[in-house]
């Protein structure tokens, strides 16, 4: 079996964590977040909102996090979707090609 190799792979932090505020149809405000949720062992990333139908629908997408998804706000932007393989060529100012935001780096096994 071969030996995996560590690459780096510089991304938006907007990957690791994000919110906005959104208003809701009650009056209230939500906050709709994009960030690391708890699953056991593994690292898993996802939507949550603070919002009574996200709350109490066991974790399915309610209508804020729809809107905020489909809105594109959120970057996103990773080496890896925009150029394929590479080295962990962090730009010199380390901002975000796409949004000019924090970057940031992870490593993964090839």
């Amino acid at each position: 079996m071969p030996d995996l190799t560590i690459e780096c792979r510089p991304w938006c932090k907007t990957n690791e964590d994000w919110e906005k505020k959104v208003a809701g149809s009650n009056g209230k405000t939500h906050t709709v977040t994009w960030q690391e949720l708890p699953r056991g062992s593994e690292t898993v990333y996802g939507w949550t909102c603070t919002c009574d139908a996200f709350r109490f629908g066991g974790g399915k997408e309610c209508k804020h996090i729809k809107a905020v998804a489909a809105s594109g706000e959120r970057c996103a932007w990773n080496q890896e979707a925009a150029y394929g393989d590479g080295e962990c060529d962090m730009p010199k100012n380390h901002k975000c090609p796409k949004c000019g935001g924090e970057m940031s780096a992870i490593r993964i096994g090839v």
